[in-house]
């Protein structure tokens, strides 16, 4: 008999935080799941530990060269037997509560994904400090009405951890391999093709926030690459599917280059970034400015912004 949740944890030299990991897993009040802890090539002990736990039968350990984290994912969804996928970063943990009650959610509202919120804990030296984020209030989604709530949450619909997926949204879309922030190459596809959603208003999944992590050692320039690779196939998506969402979403498309430019004016990242940034954001602000619902005080800014940036535009193209 197959079992009902598939469980992932990639593993890649976490040897520091593996052990509470698998622990919170297995203390689950709901058993009926298998754990596939995925060893992507670690050189340190982390292999040692995750073995400690083969007693339990329903763990499985595979082991693959060094290919990353999008990587190891696959192929924990290529090896998974259950009806419903949960994805861990093998240096989090979550309550013990967490399986529970994602599933009965799922079943009850016959959903397609469920989703809880987390807690940050943010490691400083010998203090940890959590932080709540996620709904206040539960909420059930159906079709386009969660990029509303994607709006004033991003966050919340963008990581994989916090959701309990039902197998099938994977038929036809994996992790992109080689790509920072894999996450958000996915998760407009996943809502795209998902008929309804619940978002549980508990911090069920305890996010460690490291600063050796990927989001804490990925450079400001591969940052922005990624924006620039992923934010165009979101709005293709958007565009085809649903118009008001497509132009809602160029306002926090702007709102977000405005960030990265800060950042990268500030820390002197390559001119030949902010330069396809500019070319992209130019490219559709007359379509924002005709179609966007925002404020015109909004607009206003999103304008001043881009035709500040203009005449770098023009001056980059003659010197290049």
């Amino acid at each position: 008999m197959n079992p009902e949740i598939s469980i992932i944890v990639p593993i890649y030299n976490i040897e520091n935080y593996v052990d509470k990991c698998i622990k919170s897993i297995l203390s689950q009040s709901f058993v009926n799941f298998e754990l596939l802890l995925i060893n992507d090539g670690s050189q340190d002990q982390s292999l040692t530990i995750c073995r400690k736990y083969l007693y339990d039968k329903r763990v499985r350990i595979i082991s693959q060269q060094n290919k990353g984290l999008s990587a190891a994912r696959n192929k924990g969804i290529l090896k998974a037997k259950g009806k419903y996928l949960y994805f861990i970063d093998g240096d989090d943990y979550v309550s013990n509560g967490l399986l529970e009650i994602l599933h009965d959610k799922m079943v009850s509202n016959d959903a397609d994904i469920v989703q809880c919120g987390f807690v940050w804990v943010m490691e400083n030296h010998n203090e940890v400090e959590e932080k709540y984020y996620g709904l206040r209030a539960e909420k059930i989604l159906h079709g386009e009405e969660w990029f509303s709530y994607y709006e004033r949450y991003s966050l919340l619909f963008t990581v994989a951890w916090n959701k309990l997926y039902r197998k099938e949204l994977f038929d036809s879309i994996r992790y992109p391999v080689g790509k920072l922030f894999e996450d958000e190459y996915i998760n407009f596809p996943l809502y795209k093709i998902a008929k309804k959603i619940v978002i549980v208003n508990k911090g069920l999944y305890y996010y460690v926030q490291r600063n050796s992590g990927i989001c804490g050692t990925a450079s400001v320039d591969k940052r922005i690459n990624s924006f620039l690779e992923y934010a165009p196939r979101r709005m293709k998506i958007l565009w085809h599917n649903n118009k008001t969402h497509f132009y809602r979403y160029l306002f926090l498309y702007y709102k977000e280059l405005i960030s990265f430019e800060k950042i990268a004016q500030k820390q002197h990242i390559d001119k030949d970034i902010i330069f396809e940034m500019k070319k992209q954001a130019i490219r559709l602000l007359g379509c924002f400015l005709i179609h966007s619902d925002v404020a015109v005080k909004e607009k206003m800014e999103i304008v001043r912004w881009n035709l500040k940036g203009a005449w770098k535009l023009w001056a980059w193209t003659v010197l290049k």
